[in-house]
């Protein structure tokens, strides 16, 4: 239940006070570009492979 109303008190400080509002914050958020995250995994991989 603490967890819960934390969540609640940061919605509320961000001007969130419905599940509407939420929703709608939600759908306007913009997408993770998560390639940012991946191409140094990728590369790091290729490296530990590529060992002499």
């Amino acid at each position: 239940m603490e967890k819960r109303k934390r969540i609640e008190a940061e919605l509320k400080a961000m001007g969130i006070n419905t599940i509407e509002e939420l929703n709608e914050a939600i759908v306007k958020e913009r997408a993770l570009d998560v390639s940012i995250m991946t191409v140094g995994a990728s590369q790091e991989e290729t490296d530990k492979t590529n060992i002499a």
